[in-house]
């Protein structure tokens, strides 16, 4: 049996989950929306059962009707994910608005995913398990999930008949490389730098936020490359969303050429990708999977990118409104937050109550500032009375010669 525990109906709905639609498929699949529901003694056994499917988005403790049992959130997955160790039929999967990778672990039986996602595949999961499989990956990738495979064997192939050879630049080059690739060394004088990863590690904006602040703060360079597929899931192509994130970082590196090399000859396996829109912009590119298209691409000459010119590039980039944020947050806050800090030139990272905040890191947040810039012509017609900062800025009672008490009221 799967157990949708997912507090939003709403949510269900805008994805084509309405209650028909729920009902339809009820011998099944089971909503829960509310905690109370799983303490009744009957509905708790019944979940804990060798076979069963648990669905869990991971604000199910936030909405109002279970707000007051947060405390339980750790008991609850500590649960799940000891149950789902020490039983490999019973499956957990983890879905939220704010990923934007997916993962499983090597039982195949615990995996992260977007919600977008899971709505989108749920169909034919329950199809394949009308057919007695409940393999996860159907639900993680949909019908087609053996595009994984097909990858991975592309990849073996590319990092087998690597080209030999190894150059010099007059160019200062960044290489940034996954654990399964095997271009070890292209430029003798290049930096390299690799995505680690653990069976549990997903890349999320925080990841690579982190990544682009460690790597890209101290030292300029010319050209970045950068692996289009990185992280547990090839398919996710993530060197898109790493290159988004490089243009939308203040680092002394956000305009320099980017490269995204990769083993895929079907670029129309792209399209549907969140960030496919960022290979319209100037200077990212694409290239083969060899060591001489890495020499070809820098021995070229190309007219730098401006800061006058970036938020024209990154307006052909267009992205949705993240699905976690009609949960927790609003956009205007959020947008208004950051604008905010800019205009008194202000670095979020500096202050200590925002530091663990992901909306900070959120590459649609970033976006959004990337291509609005402040005109400081017009700082004085931002209406900050739109401003609500109180949930996000506790504790802090002034924000350069803001009197955030006097906004707050």
């Amino acid at each position: 049996m799967i157990y949708l525990i997912d507090d939003k109906k709403s949510r269900q709905s805008d994805y084509g989950w309405n209650s028909d639609a729920l009902e339809k498929h009820a011998s099944y699949i089971k909503a829960i929306y509310a905690y109370d529901e799983i303490l009744k003694a009957d509905i708790s056994k019944q979940i804990f059962y060798e076979g069963n499917i648990i669905l869990f988005h991971e604000s199910f403790f936030d909405s109002s009707i279970n707000k007051q049992h947060t405390k339980d959130l750790v008991v609850i997955r500590e649960k799940l994910e000891r149950f789902a160790d020490q039983n490999t039929s019973f499956k957990v999967c983890y879905f939220s608005g704010s990923k934007s990778a997916r993962n499983i672990s090597k039982a195949n039986n615990v995996a992260h995913l977007p919600v977008s996602i899971l709505y989108q595949n749920l169909s034919v999961f329950i199809e394949e398990i009308e057919n007695g499989n409940s393999d996860l990956r159907f639900l993680l990738f949909g019908k087609n999930y053996s595009i994984e495979e097909e990858l991975l064997e592309r990849l073996m192939y590319a990092n087998n008949n690597i080209d030999e050879l190894d150059f010099t630049t007059n160019s200062s080059c960044f290489i940034a490389q996954a654990e399964s690739n095997e271009i070890e060394t292209v430029f003798l004088n290049a930096d390299y730098e690799t995505f680690y990863s653990s069976e549990n590690e997903l890349v999320t904006d925080n990841y690579l936020n982190t990544k682009i602040i460690d790597w890209f703060t101290d030292k300029e360079y010319d050209n970045i490359f950068i692996p289009l597929s990185f992280g547990s899931i090839l398919s996710d192509f993530n060197g898109l969303r790493l290159a988004l994130h490089i243009r939308c970082t203040n680092t002394p590196n956000r305009l320099k050429n980017i490269f995204l090399y990769t083993f895929i000859d079907d670029k129309t396996m792209l399209y549907k990708n969140d960030y496919f829109d960022v290979l319209k912009t100037k200077n990212i590119q694409l290239i083969d999977y060899k060591k001489s298209a890495f020499k070809e691409v820098v021995d070229k000459k190309i007219k730098a990118l401006t800061i006058q010119e970036l938020s024209f590039e990154i307006s052909k980039i267009h992205l949705n409104i993240p699905n976690n944020f009609y949960d927790n947050h609003s956009v205007s806050n959020i947008w208004g937050m950051y604008r905010l800090l800019e205009m008194e030139g202000v670095n979020p990272n500096e202050i200590n109550s925002l530091n663990n905040l992901e909306f900070l890191n959120n590459i649609y947040i970033k976006w959004l500032l990337t291509k609005n810039p402040v005109n400081k012509n017009t700082i004085e017609e931002s209406q900050v009375d739109t401003i609500r900062l109180t949930s996000k800025l506790r504790g802090i009672k002034t924000i350069g010669k803001i009197d955030l008490s006097k906004l707050n009221k």
